[in-house]
């Protein structure tokens, strides 16, 4: 979905990230367990030379 969204978008921030999936999360988990997964999965994202952070707080997909 991240990436899609960057796709599509160019840029985003957590907080675009978080209003996109946070509803797709499961309900067990807490506000603060889905905004720790969503930061995961961003890092994650990050490790594997996907995307990368763009002047700030905002992400942008890695160029390749």
């Amino acid at each position: 979905m991240i990436v899609d969204y960057l796709t599509k978008f160019k840029t985003g921030t957590r907080e675009d990230f978080e209003r996109i999936i946070r509803d797709k999360l499961p309900d067990i988990l807490s506000n603060i367990q889905k905004k720790n997964k969503i930061r995961n999965v961003l890092q994650t994202l990050k490790d594997k030379g996907l995307i990368e952070i763009n002047k700030g707080k905002s992400w942008k997909l890695k160029n390749v």
